[in-house]
């Protein structure tokens, strides 16, 4: 299994209609969309996002009311 440290899951934030929005961002190309459910976050996505990120640019955001 490939890991990604924590360290490599440094949170991004973007303002979207005022608000925050996190995201994680690994990899270059065409997007790859990661979008969790309730009561998750992007870190669900870090065991994923290793066996991709070499086949575009992975995006995991979070809700908006999550963006911390």
């Amino acid at each position: 299994m490939i890991e990604i440290s924590d360290q490599e899951l440094e949170k991004k934030k973007i303002k979207v209609l005022g608000k925050n929005m996190s995201y994680i961002e690994k990899g270059e190309g065409d997007p790859i969309i990661f979008q969790h459910g309730n009561p998750t976050s992007s870190y669900l996505w870090r065991n994923i996002i290793p066996y991709l990120e070499n086949q575009g640019r992975c995006i995991a955001i979070d809700l908006i009311w999550d963006g911390r």
